[in-house]
């Protein structure tokens, strides 16, 4: 959910891993095994995302592959509107909004998993929910024509 098709996400995955048993001795206690954790995957998707930035603009790579069984979402259409809307969200907005809404995590969870005090939290996962929302909405009147019912004429 951090952008990487399945795929390029399974290899990160393992390079996560990797790099957290190399230096498994740079985790201080007091910092907290999951903050440190996240903050390799993070540079880790970045590198990531730049390699397949690199791929598709320079060698026409082909489309991402579903995040999602096939049978979670109603179609590919439906997971690439979400997809590009999470996209159309500032960065930190994005990382708030999935290790909340998607990975299921507590205020006091993500807070702690990015280092940020829970009122930043709160703060940045009501604006990403608004962004979200109006993307989808100004997404899927693109695609029908017709506003949806919660959107203002």
């Amino acid at each position: 959910m951090m952008g990487l098709p399945p795929a390029e996400a399974e290899d990160a995955a393992q390079e996560v891993l990797a790099v957290a048993i190399r230096k498994i001795d740079q985790c201080r206690e007091e910092q907290g095994l999951k903050p440190w954790l996240f903050r390799i995957t993070k540079h880790i998707v970045a590198n990531a995302r730049r390699k397949a930035w690199f791929r598709r603009g320079v060698l026409k790579g082909d489309p991402p592959e579903p995040a999602f069984d096939p049978g979670s979402i109603p179609s590919r259409e439906s997971e690439l509107s979400v997809r590009r809307c999470l996209s159309l969200l500032p960065a930190k907005q994005q990382e708030v909004l999935i290790l909340s809404d998607v990975e299921g995590h507590t205020r006091e969870e993500v807070a702690e998993i990015l280092g940020i005090p829970a009122g930043t939290v709160a703060s940045r996962l009501r604006l990403a929910r608004r962004g979200f929302l109006k993307e989808w909405e100004r997404s899927s009147f693109i695609a029908t024509g017709r506003p949806t019912p919660n959107s203002n004429p």
